[in-house]
């Protein structure tokens, strides 16, 4: 936990502002942010309420997502990398060139 050099207030994780920084709710000042602030788990573990269908079309725009090497399957794309997704415990494999979701195996995360 940082805390403010003027004001001693506990500053808090900024996402919204295009890149990660620490923000003083008290003073209203930035901070630069250390790179592992940048490290922000999430998951969508638990699937209630989420549309998977959305969630997998639109990852190859989500800029968080890994791309990996991985040829595309389907014929006439021609896509040498996939967006890489981690979603109800299962690795996804989505192309941003044609509507492809490969499933891939099941990865148990211990939290």
């Amino acid at each position: 936990m940082l805390f403010c050099p003027d004001c001693k207030n506990i500053l808090t994780t900024e996402t919204d502002t295009n890149h990660v920084v620490k923000y003083c709710q008290r003073c209203s000042k930035f901070f630069d942010a250390d790179p592992e602030d940048t490290m922000i788990a999430s998951s969508f573990s638990d699937p209630v309420g989420y549309n998977t269908d959305i969630i997998l079309k639109y990852a190859p725009y989500d800029r968080v997502n890994q791309l990996v090497k991985l040829d595309c399957r389907t014929p006439g794309c021609g896509r040498k990398y996939m967006t890489k997704v981690f979603l109800n415990s299962v690795v996804y494999y989505v192309c941003d060139n044609c509507p492809i979701q490969i499933p891939g195996k099941e990865v148990v995360i211990d939290v």
